[in-house]
């Protein structure tokens, strides 16, 4: 059964939510973490500090999250990192489904362009039929 993403709010429930749907060997790639896990561990460090507060955002009129980046205009100011091999995680979609994912939420989508299993051409038009930019 599929995790209910609603249900989901740390690290490690991302990290259970993952070792429950992945292949051992594809949660493996995606869970190793290079330099003794020094990478990793910063990264926890950080996002267990973090904590949202929705109410701080409230009396503020219209809030506006848009930003333009290199001459383009987000509507989230996201940047989903280059990652690699999302064949591994859906065949059929691959990074196809990432750019029209973000794309749709407004925000950006680096592309790793070494280890994609997609041509950039089909990236960009699916986030381009998603309401993306280029």
């Amino acid at each position: 059964a599929k995790p209910y993403v609603k249900t989901i709010w740390t690290y490690d429930d991302w990290e259970k939510a993952a070792n429950a749907v992945l292949h051992p060997l594809v949660h493996e790639y995606f869970a190793y973490a290079a330099g003794h896990k020094a990478t990793l561990a910063a990264t926890r460090r950080v996002l267990d500090g973090l904590w949202l507060n929705a109410r701080c955002l409230t009396g503020v009129g219209k809030p506006d999250t848009a930003v333009s980046l290199f001459g383009v205009q987000f509507g989230l100011p996201v940047l989903v990192a280059p990652t690699a091999m999302h064949g591994l995680l859906n065949a059929d979609e691959r990074e196809i489904g990432t750019a029209r994912g973000t794309a749709s939420a407004g925000a950006g989508y680096v592309v790793n362009a070494f280890l994609s299993n997609t041509s950039l051409r089909d990236i960009q038009a699916a986030s381009a039929e998603s309401g993306g930019d280029s």
